[in-house]
Parts: C-alpha cells; structure tokens; sequence
C-alpha cells in the first residue's frame, strides 16, 4: 500500500477533481482535508461517512484512506507534521487535533465556517501569486488549524492521548526538519542517540513506520529545501549548498538533476517563466 511522506513541515494543496486520483493509501503526517466544494464519501480503516462542502477531515498517520466524490469536488489539502503541531499549537493542541482524528468530519457553526472558508480563499489566492508569501500562507493555515482545535476541544476538553501516533517516529521527523543543513545529525548514529535506539535498529524502524528508507527521506528532505529557497529566496546556489551542507554546487546539481531531471539554475528560470517572475 502507497504511504506518503512529508518532506517539509507544512504543505498547502488545492485541487478541483471529478474523481479522486489515488487508491486508499496512508500518510506519515496529519493532513486536515476542507472541502471547499462538492460532495461524496470519505472512506477510513473500512468505515465510510459522507462530507459535503464546508466538512474539514483531519487524517492521522497511518490511516488508511480516500474519497468517493459524486461528481467535481475542490479540496484544500493542509499536509502538517508533528513537530509542526508541536511548536505552533503545544502539546495540548497536538492531542486535541489527534482526537479529532477519524472517519467524522468536524462540523463547524455557522461563525467557523464563513472564517474557514474565507481563509481558504485566501490560501488559493495566494498560491496563484508568482512568489507565494510562505509566511501569510502559514499564518492563514494556523488559524483553520487552530479553528480546528478550539471545536475539538469544546466537544472533548479532556482529549487523551490514546490516540497519539508514535512519538518516537515525530520526535525523528521534527529532528530531521530542524537539521537539513547539519547532515551529522540526520545520519543513523545521531537519530539513534537522540531516540535510545541502536544504530543498526534506527534504518529498520524508519523504514518500518514510513513505507520509505531513512536515507531517502533525508535526501528528498533536503532537495525539498533547495526547491523552496530557489523559488522563495534570491540565495545563489552556492549559499544554498553551503547552507544545507552539500560538498559544494556540483554535489548540489547533481543529485537535484537527478531527482528533478534539471539543473537547479534552470528549475528557478522555469519556474520564474510560468509564473511570469524574475529568473
């Protein structure tokens, strides 16, 4: 079965589809699903409930699941990690967006729901835009977030941890986020150390719990980074390299070519030509 990954703390993805492209699959990270429009069957560990516009579905790690959609959806994918939940909303929140998990959408009163949907607004607009603003688009997904927990937690103020998914494995996904320009610390040893685990046992257990080798993961990580600092920021690709420590810029344009089938030079001009930017 098909498990995705998250290769940065936070993804933003909008879709408008009449059939929804994948085949029940899990997630090593929370993903929130707004419905913006559109309606159908959200299918979970073999349970089904319809959504219609304006249902939010907050998806666990390693649940099994997907849509049935009657006919053309738009759906706002908010793709967040642990240590993202963590750091932005403490720990109580983490649990509280965990309780929340499962085949129920959260249904918001008629106040939540115009403020979610225009903040969902927002987020498209946005991204539309040739340089998307990284932070006015986290500060919009916080919010829906936070919208999220405050309902969860006056349906169950007392959210318990039972449906926590590994700590271990989040506290390894938020070090590894922390760390891509320290490639010491995203090797076996230090992840190892930092767990309690053995080295030999920490590849075994990564692979175990994401479907995805630690080695590979590391390196879509950091090849992730460089993608967002080309378009995101005007670092050379030198001080790309030296920031995420690459060997140096032919180490760089090697393995980003190899992953993206061009250089990182011409993924910045192609993407500056579609969004009509500066190269």
């Amino acid at each position: 079965m098909k498990k995705e990954n998250l290769f940065q703390s936070l993804e933003i993805l909008v879709r408008d589809y009449d059939r929804f492209p994948m085949p029940p699959h899990q997630h090593s990270f929370y993903e929130l699903c707004y419905i913006a429009s559109g309606s159908g069957v959200f299918v979970a560990d073999g349970e089904e409930v319809p959504f219609t516009a304006g249902d939010i579905f907050v998806v666990k790690p390693s649940c099994v699941h997907c849509y049935r959609l009657d006919g053309r959806c738009k759906m706002f994918y908010l793709r967040i990690s642990g240590g993202y939940l963590d750091s932005h909303f403490q720990r109580a929140g983490h649990e509280a967006l965990s309780a929340a998990a499962g085949i129920r959408p959260l249904r918001l009163d008629g106040t939540d729901r115009a403020v979610v949907a225009a903040l969902a607004g927002c987020l498209e607009a946005e991204s539309g835009r040739p340089l998307p603003d990284e932070q006015l688009s986290a500060w919009w997904v916080d919010s829906i977030i936070r919208i999220c927990i405050r309902r969860q937690q006056q349906c169950l103020p007392a959210a318990g941890r039972a449906g926590m998914p590994d700590g271990k494995l989040m506290l390894m996904l938020q070090h590894i986020q922390s760390n891509l320009g320290n490639p010491p610390q995203l090797r076996a040893k230090a992840l190892g150390e930092l767990l309690g685990m053995s080295e030999s046992y920490v590849g075994k257990y990564f692979k175990r719990s994401t479907g995805e080798s630690l080695q590979d993961y590391v390196a879509n990580c950091r090849l992730k980074e460089v993608e967002r600092l080309l378009v995101h920021t005007g670092m050379t690709v030198g001080e790309i390299a030296s920031a995420l420590g690459f060997t140096d810029n032919s180490h760089l344009a090697h393995l980003f070519k190899k992953r993206n089938g061009m250089t990182p030079a011409d993924f910045r001009k192609d993407i500056g030509g579609r969004h009509g930017g500066k190269g």
